[in-house]
């Protein structure tokens, strides 16, 4: 990532990067545990999303830190047999923690 000059740039960077790849985005880590996305997040509003390792393959994990506390919340990409739009996922989620 190139370094910007102020969080607008920053955000506007973000915006520009599709939406079909969570990968591109910087919030995105992957496949990592719970206790290494604990350890990334320092302050109240910090989050990241990652693999989830329990559930089904493209179910993710959003990781945030609230009032000096972790929390977790599982989301999973909703299958059905209802025609969706092409290229619109729709998620589910489940709290974690």
């Amino acid at each position: 990532m190139t370094n910007y000059n102020s969080e607008k740039e920053l955000l506007e960077w973000e915006l520009s990067l599709s939406s079909e790849d969570l990968r591109a985005h910087v919030w995105y880590h992957g496949n990592i545990s719970r206790n290494e996305a604990e350890s990334l997040l320092q302050n109240d509003g910090d989050f990241l999303i990652r693999d989830c390792s329990s559930g089904r393959r493209g179910d993710f994990v959003l990781t945030c830190r609230w009032k000096k506390t972790n929390l977790h919340f599982l989301i999973q990409q909703v299958r059905n047999s209802q025609r969706v739009k092409p290229h619109t996922i729709m998620f589910d989620y489940h709290s974690v923690s």
